[in-house]
């Protein structure tokens, strides 16, 4: 089993608010993983922070065996590590496949669209 993700110990504080406090897991290749939580409990922070946005106080993340920790979010991007934002409303013109086609697009080297085809597939 391939470990694609790993957040290792990662805290991260504002002024007097700790945000969040040693948070530990690994996403192996091929899994899927949700946080959840109530709101204000840090789950906006740690994705950011897992992209690039923020730093962590304390902690690493290991993308696809590579330090990633204090990288930019545009760098965690060229490694094919990105976060995708909500859309307050939805383009009735694109089906599922075609939203995947897009975010395929982004974030990585150029890349023909055969082998874009095949990622939304995927």
């Amino acid at each position: 089993m391939t470990i694609l993700l790993s957040v290792q110990g990662v805290s991260k504080s504002f002024s007097s608010s700790q945000a969040l406090s040693q948070v530990t897991f690994d996403l192996p290749e091929g899994q899927l993983l949700g946080l959840v939580g109530p709101k204000r409990s840090g789950k906006a922070i740690l994705y950011n922070i897992i992209h690039g946005a923020y730093s962590p106080d304390e902690g690493r993340i290991i993308f696809r065996d590579k330090d990633v920790t204090h990288l930019k979010s545009y760098q965690h991007a060229k490694l094919g590590l990105a976060r995708t934002h909500e859309i307050p409303r939805l383009y009735n013109l694109l089906s599922i496949k075609g939203y995947l086609f897009l975010c395929a697009l982004f974030g990585r080297e150029y890349r023909k669209r055969r082998k874009i085809r095949h990622l939304s597939k995927e």
